[in-house]
C-alpha cells in the first residue's frame, strides 16, 4: 500500500499513514482525472513535510568517565544530538541535586 487515498468522486487526496520528516521531507505523487469517454488529465502533487520536535536528544555515549589529578580545575565536554535538527537547540544542565557547579 502506498499510503495514499484518492476519493474518486471528489478528488480529495489524503495520506493513510503518518509522515515523518526524519524519514522523508517531500512526498510526491500523481493523480489522474478521467471522464466517461476515457479522456484524461494528470496532475503532479508535491507535499513538503514540516519538521516538528518529536524526538528526544541522545548523547553520543550513555556514560562518561574521566580521570584527573587532584588539586586542579578541569573542564570536559559531553555531546548530544537531536535528529530534529538545528531548529531545536539543546541546553545542558546538571541533575540529581547538583547545582550549576559542583564543589568538592
Amino acid at each position: 500500500s502506498s499510503g495514499l487515498a484518492v476519493e474518486a468522486s471528489t478528488g480529495d487526496c489524503s495520506l493513510t499513514v503518518p509522515l515523518d520528516y526524519e524519514e522523508e521531507q517531500v512526498v510526491m505523487f500523481q493523480v489522474v482525472a478521467m471522464d466517461t469517454e476515457g479522456l484524461l488529465s494528470m496532475a503532479s502533487i508535491r507535499v513538503e513535510v514540516g519538521n516538528v520536535n518529536d524526538n528526544a536528544p541522545a548523547f553520543d555515549q550513555s556514560a562518561y568517565k574521566f580521570s584527573v589529578p587532584e588539586g586542579i580545575r578541569f573542564s570536559v565536554q559531553v555531546k548530544a544530538m537531536d535528529v530534529d535538527g538545528e531548529g531545536y537547540p539543546l541546553e545542558y544542565f546538571p541533575v540529581s541535586g547538583f547545582g550549576s557547579t559542583v564543589d568538592v
